[in-house]
């Protein structure tokens, strides 16, 4: 295989194949987007969706020092968060707009959860427009054909 330096790294031997794999397409997708939210010790962020890239997300938010809300429907994927450090919150039952308003908010959200239909917006805690970071986009296989890529700007 032939690759561009800059993008390629070395696995080191002592780390399994099969241990590693997830570094590299879900892992870059995940740290790309926490790179972007840029979570720090005392920031709040909310990642929706705990499944193969947003369980990464959930690990590098916490490794950072963020205060992470994991939004998730399924208990399974609830108790993951919750075992990766994050404070779960349940989904399943309604929107989790409520349940991350009685925080007071959040500093920024990552989204890659599917959805029929969008979120409502959690208050953020300290501006009307906290940034959103999503990894669906329209051509995404694990999105529905609807568009909802979000990026907004502090």
């Amino acid at each position: 295989m032939v690759a561009t330096a800059a993008h390629a790294y070395r696995v080191p031997d002592a780390l399994d194949d099969v241990e590693a794999a997830p570094l590299f397409c879900p892992g870059v997708t995940a740290y790309n987007a926490v790179s972007k939210a840029a979570p720090r010790p005392g920031s709040t962020l909310a990642v929706f969706g705990v499944g193969g890239v947003g369980h990464m997300v959930v690990q590098f938010a916490v490794l950072a020092g963020a205060e992470v809300y994991a939004v998730a429907r399924s208990a399974e994927h609830l108790d993951l968060a919750d075992e990766l450090g994050a404070r779960p919150v349940d989904a399943s039952h309604g929107g989790p707009a409520a349940a991350l308003a009685t925080v007071g908010g959040v500093d920024a959200a990552i989204v890659f959860a599917p959805w029929t239909r969008p979120y409502a917006r959690p208050s953020p805690r300290s501006s009307p427009a906290a940034p959103w970071y999503s990894g669906c986009t329209r051509t995404s296989a694990s999105c529905p054909s609807t568009p909802r890529s979000v990026w907004w700007a502090r």
